[in-house]
């Protein structure tokens, strides 16, 4: 125990007096929860600004899970930001190789024994300069009981903390895909793509069925408009559509069966798209991305498509809308507040920064029908992108 605290101390006073522009490796090692693209978005928007804090150093990244790397290096595919996703044992890796470690995980612990047990005569004789620093506290959600033991660096958090828009990286071939993969199974010149998000990680995230159901069938009043539903581990949605919707109405329904993220990723962004809807979920903030990326490379505000996510209850006070989408300057977020007698949608943008920290937004079940679609029918409307 005295040993580990003397490493701890060592490692922490390393942390203090290194400077920036002296940095040239940093690894990054992080918790991954492969089930909440969310959260992997909230990581990997961070990246280009770590970059920029260390004088532009080489960023490696090692996850704790070997087995998610596959989907790590699918989902950062063409990520400027980032040097290499590493599929090394972070046990067994080199840190000798790195100048900084920023760890991201509810492991740190576990770390801490790990350096005590490979490099203690290094780091208390002074020849393992390693700087370690942590960033779980702002990257991780509230998790199981942990104990985060490195020191932050408050410079980097705060940098960090800003509310800056992610990208994710669709090349023109890949869109180019996107489009004739659709094209394949019936959209045509003047077709316009609606992306339905319909499922999350936590089911108070969402509508009710009925109520969405409703929403989507009076999109579906847009003659020119066919649908995108993901079905990405071939559940029988299709089915279940059909049983909602009538026989007549899938001919305009296409599904993503069994696709790879990737492959989902560049359907998002496809030269159809023009609505994609749905809860605060991971595929919502990757389109967010997407299309961050294509305003940044030129795509005209009037072309980006209309996107919409609904939000409730967070359950855990520190969680909020304004903590989700705060940066994310292209998505409509709606929260549904009580005004007297009536339901009424506000957007998040309109909020002051008092309003954005309340608590008072109803949960998702009590979204109407008629409240989603008017609001999304008015917006297709004034944005001018659909046909009707």
């Amino acid at each position: 125990m005295e040993k580990s605290k003397a490493i701890l101390n060592k490692l922490s006073e390393q942390a203090v007096s290194f400077r920036t522009e002296s940095i040239s490796q940093v690894l990054i090692l992080f918790e991954d929860r492969v089930n909440y693209l969310g959260d992997c978005c909230l990581f990997v928007d961070k990246l280009p600004y770590l970059r920029t804090f260390f004088n532009k150093a080489n960023l490696t990244a090692v996850s704790f899970n070997l087995k998610n790397v596959r989907f790590f290096k699918a989902f950062l595919a063409n990520n400027p930001h980032l040097d290499e996703i590493s599929s090394a044992n972070w046990l067994e890796l080199d840190y000798s190789r790195f100048d900084v470690v920023v760890v991201a995980t509810y492991r740190e612990e576990a770390v801490l024994a790990m350096f005590q047990r490979r490099y203690e005569e290094q780091i208390l004789s002074g020849r393992f300069n390693l700087v370690v620093l942590s960033l779980s506290e702002l990257l991780l959600p509230p998790g199981p009981k942990a104990r985060f033991i490195f020191p932050v660096l408050q410079s980097l958090e705060m940098y960090l903390k800003v509310h800056r828009s992610g990208q994710l990286y669709i090349s023109d071939a890949e869109r180019k895909w996107a489009d004739a993969w659709l094209e394949a199974r019936g959209m045509k010149e003047n077709d316009s793509l609606f992306i339905m998000l319909d499922s999350t990680s936590n089911r108070e995230k969402l509508i009710r069925i009925d109520v969405y159901f409703d929403v989507l069938a009076s999109l579906l009043n847009n003659s020119d408009a066919k649908v995108l539903v993901f079905d990405e581990r071939s559940i029988g949605k299709e089915e279940f559509y059909r049983e909602w919707l009538g026989a007549e109405n899938m001919n305009r329904i296409i599904f993503s069966k069994s696709m790879g993220l990737r492959e989902d990723l560049c359907l998002i962004g496809s030269g159809y798209t023009r609505l994609v809807f749905g809860p605060c979920t991971g595929l919502m903030h990757c389109a967010s991305s997407i299309y961050n990326n294509y305003v940044n490379n030129g795509l005209p505000l009037e072309d980006v498509p209309l996107m919409v996510t609904y939000t409730g209850q967070y359950g855990d006070p520190r969680e909020t809308a304004a903590k989700w989408w705060g940066g994310s300057p292209l998505v409509n977020c709606l929260l549904l507040k009580k005004k007297g007698d009536r339901k009424e949608i506000v957007q998040l943008k309109n909020l002051s920064e008092e309003e954005k920290e309340l608590n008072d937004q109803l949960p998702c079940i009590e979204y109407t029908a008629d409240v989603l679609a008017d609001f999304l029918n008015q917006r297709i409307t004034e944005t001018g992108l659909i046909r009707s």
